[in-house]
């Protein structure tokens, strides 16, 4: 029969047993909801993405820097969830490059790059960041790349994008291919220091497909 001493044992163990079992469980919880309201942080930052349609719809207005941030923020947010993403890691480099962080929208560009090869947009972007830091060498190779890539992949891409549906997709990118062609025909030597002013004449930035969560119980990107 056990003793009073070996009873004092079992409940004393049983009692840690059952308070680590209640801590993994709120470990557990913690995890699940600190997911589910990132969710929720990203619906209600949803505003966030009009931002960037609005600065890349409007290539001549400044952007609104706190909107900016917003963004950036949202962005960050969908990359940590989905870091598989390439167009998730794109909006990212997006939002560094109007924020003037070129070393940082390269970064983020070079990812979306490793993750889909396939779509012009993302190395044109990579040459104009590297073009806008003097690089011109880089700059030049990222456009050889650019034009290398045939156009249907990106076409589709963009299609697809809810919002550029309606938009001449096709005649963007035959602008963005001309730029590139001209860039690299142009002959320039590679330099420290660019005057903006020697920007080839109709050089924009390509915006990102957009990432979003959809409704419902699973969370996917909407490519």
């Amino acid at each position: 029969m056990p003793s009073k001493k070996h009873a004092k044992i079992f409940f004393f163990l049983f009692n840690r047993c059952y308070l680590l079992y209640l801590l993994a469980a709120a470990i557990f919880l913690l995890s699940f909801d600190k997911r589910a309201l990132t969710f929720k942080r990203l619906d209600f930052l949803n505003e966030s993405p009009s931002e960037l349609i609005r600065i890349a719809l409007q290539q001549n207005d400044p952007p609104n820097p706190q909107k900016l941030n917003d963004a950036l923020t949202y962005y960050r947010e969908i990359v940590e969830l989905f870091p598989d993403s390439a167009s998730g890691q794109a909006a990212v480099g997006f939002c560094y490059y109007y924020l003037k962080d070129d070393t940082q929208a390269a970064h983020y560009y070079q990812k979306a790059v490793a993750l889909q090869d396939n779509l012009f947009g993302f190395y044109y972007n990579l040459g104009v960041i590297h073009f806008r830091m003097g690089k011109l060498d880089e700059a030049k190779k990222y456009f050889r790349q650019a034009v290398a890539i045939p156009p249907q992949e990106s076409i589709k891409a963009r299609v697809i994008d809810p919002f550029t549906q309606g938009r001449n997709i096709p005649l963007g990118l035959k602008q963005g291919y001309a730029v590139a062609s001209k860039f690299i025909l142009s002959g320039k030597q590679n330099t420290d220091t660019i005057d903006p002013e020697t920007l080839p004449p109709g050089l924009f930035f390509y915006a990102p497909t957009f990432p979003l969560p959809q409704e419902g119980k699973t969370h996917r990107l909407k490519m």
